[in-house]
C-alpha cells in the first residue's frame, strides 16, 4: 500500500507546472491570444492573470486539486440537467434543421455515434452531428492526434483539428466553424455522461498515448465546453490543453462554470481558435 502511495504521488509531480509564465508564453503563443483580448477585469474574476492572459495565480495558492465527487459532482449535475433541458428547448428546430440539410448534402446519417473516454477512465457513447462523408475512415485523424499530442511548436496550423479536411463536407465545414456539430451532446449531458463544462472528452487512441500524469483530467465530467475552449481551442498545444484541464480542477466552482459558459458565447460566435 505504500509503495503504491507513493508511485502515484511521484506520478502526479510529473504534471509541469504553470508557475512559470515565460515557459507556458514560449509553449503556446496560441494560449495568450486566445484570452489576451479579456478585459482585465474579467481575466481576474476568471483567474487569469499577467500581461499574456496566462493563467497562473491559482496555481500558486492550490498546488493541489480534488476529483469532482460526492454532493458537489451532484450539484453539477442538476444544473447541468436543467439548463441543458433549456437549452434543448431552444436549440432543437434548429437541430432538426441540421439533421435535414447534412442528409441532403451526402449520403450518410445525420447523427453519428463515437467512442469516447469520460469520467474516472469511463467509455461512453458520444453523439455529433456528422460533418465527414461517411466512407471516411480515421486512420488520417489517428496519425495527425499522435503527432500533436507530440507537442509540435504551436504555430496557427498547429491545431487539433486537421486545417482542411477534405474528409469534411460543405456542411460540415460550416458545422465545425461555429461548433454546431456539437449540439447533440446535450444528450449526453441529459445522460450524465458528460458536463456542460469541463475538459474535452478524450478519444480512446489518443488515450492510448497518455503520460501518467495527462490522467488527471479525468478526475472531472468531461465537457461541452472548458477553460480550454476559451483559452485558444483548437490553437493550444497538447499539453497546454491538458494544463487547462487540470487547472480547471483546481480551481472549480459551478460559479466557474457559469463564467465560463458564458465566456464560450462569444468565442463560438466569432469562432475563436478556428
Amino acid at each position: 500500500m505504500i509503495a503504491r502511495t507513493n508511485t502515484e504521488a511521484q506520478e502526479k509531480q510529473q504534471c509541469p507546472p504553470l508557475q512559470d509564465l515565460g515557459v507556458l508564453l514560449q509553449a503556446s503563443p496560441a494560449l495568450a491570444a486566445g484570452v489576451c483580448d479579456v478585459p482585465a477585469p474579467q481575466q481576474r474574476e476568471l483567474g487569469i492573470a499577467g500581461p499574456a492572459g496566462i493563467i497562473s495565480d491559482l496555481v500558486l495558492t492550490s498546488p493541489k486539486h480534488q476529483a469532482i465527487t460526492g454532493l458537489s459532482l451532484r450539484c453539477k449535475q442538476g444544473i447541468d440537467f436543467v439548463l441543458s433541458c433549456v437549452l434543448l428547448l431552444i436549440a432543437l428546430p434548429i437541430m432538426v434543421v441540421i439533421w435535414i440539410a447534412i442528409r441532403c448534402d451526402s449520403k450518410g446519417p445525420g447523427i453519428i455515434v463515437q467512442d469516447r473516454i469520460g469520467y474516472r477512465g469511463r467509455p461512453f457513447k458520444f453523439y455529433k452531428f456528422r460533418t465527414m462523408y461517411s466512407d471516411c475512415d480515421d486512420r488520417a485523424h489517428r496519425i495527425y492526434v499522435k503527432d500533436w499530442m507530440r507537442n509540435r511548436p504551436a504555430k496557427n496550423t498547429a491545431v487539433f483539428k486537421i486545417v482542411g479536411d477534405q474528409r469534411a463536407t460543405r456542411i460540415g465545414t460550416i458545422l465545425r466553424r461555429y461548433s454546431l456539430d456539437e449540439l447533440p451532446q446535450l444528450f449526453n449531458v441529459l445522460k450524465f455522461d458528460m458536463s456542460l463544462v469541463g475538459p474535452r472528452p478524450a478519444l480512446p487512441y489518443e488515450v492510448d498515448n497518455y503520460a501518467p500524469w495527462h490522467r488527471e483530467r479525468f478526475e472531472a465530467p468531461p465537457g461541452l465546453t472548458g477553460l480550454w475552449q476559451v483559452s485558444g481551442r483548437n490553437l493550444l498545444s497538447f499539453e497546454d490543453m491538458v494544463r487547462l484541464d487540470i487547472e480547471y480542477l483546481r480551481r472549480w466552482s459551478l460559479c466557474l462554470d457559469l463564467k465560463l459558459l458564458i465566456k464560450t458565447i462569444p468565442a463560438v460566435i466569432h469562432a475563436t481558435g478556428h
